[in-house]
């Protein structure tokens, strides 16, 4: 097997692992947004009252929006995983393709 072939192999299969920890961070970024929007912060301890609801809702979404941003600082670490997975897989294509030995 030619040099050429083994690297095209090889770019395929570190391109899939990429795709699927890509895949993998999707569904922690999903799953961590989902816990986030399902979390109450005051947890009971301040009562209801109609003059502090308002200021309670504003600290809440103040307080949301601190983890959403942390959630949110690593979709570009995913957008570039999958790039990258999608580039490997399509040069280790071309290699496989064109990586043949050259008949004399």
């Amino acid at each position: 097997m030619n040099i050429k072939r083994i690297i095209g192999l090889i770019c395929i299969v570190v391109g899939i692992g990429l795709l699927f920890y890509a895949g993998y961070g999707k569904e922690r970024m999903a799953s961590a947004r989902q816990e986030i929007s399902d979390t109450k912060v005051d947890q009971g301890l301040i009562p209801d009252n109609p003059i502090t609801d308002p200021i309670k809702e504003n600290i809440e979404q103040g307080i949301k929006a601190k983890y959403y941003r942390k959630v949110d600082s690593y979709e570009p670490l995913i957008q570039l995983l999958t790039i990258g997975g999608w580039i490997l897989i399509g040069g280790g294509v071309i290699l496989l393709i064109f990586g043949r030995n050259k008949k004399t």
